[in-house]
């Protein structure tokens, strides 16, 4: 982890960084070990993710899910309060939220037209 070269994918950061929460109470090199993701992930919690869509984010809550960890001190003040009202702000009546991102599968036409479950 303290080598993650020059430009490490938003996903590996992503789950370095929740690693790094989940062993920190029992495993206190943990804390020091977020520092070596500080240079990679921007202050304001967005991160682009190469090879997705080009509006494709890793969020805040991507990195740091739970409170407390050190993973939330990676981002500015208020950062993480903004990204929960914008969770909050976004959520429909029926308790869920819009999906904001296209599906994929290679087993589903491009079109995205739904043909059921797929047959081997």
């Amino acid at each position: 982890m303290q080598d993650l070269g020059a430009e490490p994918h938003a996903m590996v950061l992503a789950f370095v960084a929740q690693f790094l929460d989940a062993a920190a109470p029992v495993t206190p090199e943990a804390r020091a070990l977020v520092e070596a993701l500080r240079p990679h992930v921007p202050r304001d919690g967005l991160l682009h993710v190469a090879g997705g869509a080009d509006d494709e984010l890793m969020r805040p809550l991507d990195f740091a899910p739970v409170p407390g960890g050190p993973a939330r001190d990676l981002f500015a003040d208020g950062v993480v309060e903004a990204e929960l009202d914008r969770l909050a702000d976004g959520q429909q009546p029926d308790g869920g939220w819009a999906v904001d991102f296209g599906s994929f599968s290679p087993r589903r036409p491009s079109s995205g037209a739904d043909t059921g479950p797929s047959r081997r």
